[in-house]
This record gives C-alpha cells, sequence and structure tokens, in this order.
C-alpha cells in the first residue's frame, strides 16, 4: 500500500468548491484505479488534510490525471490558496 498526504490552505470563501472539486477529483482517480479510497478533513486551525490510498507506488506515479476536465482542475486549483504539503509514503506495515 502507499497512501499520500496532502495539506492545504484553502481561501475561506472557495472552501465548499475545494471539497466538490476534491470529490471529483477522486472519483475520476477511482474509475481507473478502483481500489483508491480517499479522505479529506480539516484541523481545528482550518487547515484541509487530504489523504489518497493506493494500492502501489506505481498507481500513484501512473495516475492518469490527463482526462480530467480543465474546468475541474481549474476549480481544484482556484480553491488552493497555499499547496503547504505532499508527502508520499510507503507503508511498511497496516495494522488492522
Amino acid at each position: 500500500m502507499f497512501v499520500t498526504f496532502y495539506q492545504w490552505r484553502i481561501k475561506s470563501d472557495k472552501q465548499e468548491q475545494f471539497i466538490d472539486a476534491w470529490t471529483e477529483m477522486t472519483k475520476h482517480l477511482q474509475q481507473d484505479t478502483p481500489q483508491l479510497t480517499a479522505f479529506l478533513g480539516q484541523t481545528p486551525q482550518g487547515t484541509f488534510i487530504g489523504s489518497v490510498f493506493w494500492p502501489n507506488q506505481q498507481a500513484w506515479e501512473g495516475q492518469n490525471t490527463k482526462n480530467i476536465d480543465v474546468f475541474l482542475q481549474n476549480r481544484l486549483m482556484d480553491a488552493i490558496e497555499e499547496v503547504e504539503n505532499v508527502i508520499p509514503i510507503q507503508v511498511i506495515k497496516n495494522i488492522k
């Protein structure tokens, strides 16, 4: 399993736009990688944290964003004030 964590500051008036675009982007990625799962959360300070669980690093590296609607990509990017972190992690132990 391979996990990517994302941390963003979102423009205060664009939070719903970001949530909707993140959701649609994730659904698009799930079409190519059905086992992909993701979550989106918000810290008490207002920072948005997203995490995507990939079956392996190759799936993450080969993600097909080419077919994602440019309008959707623009909606997502328009809502982001700052990308604070993108952290890729190779899972070494999955404890259930």
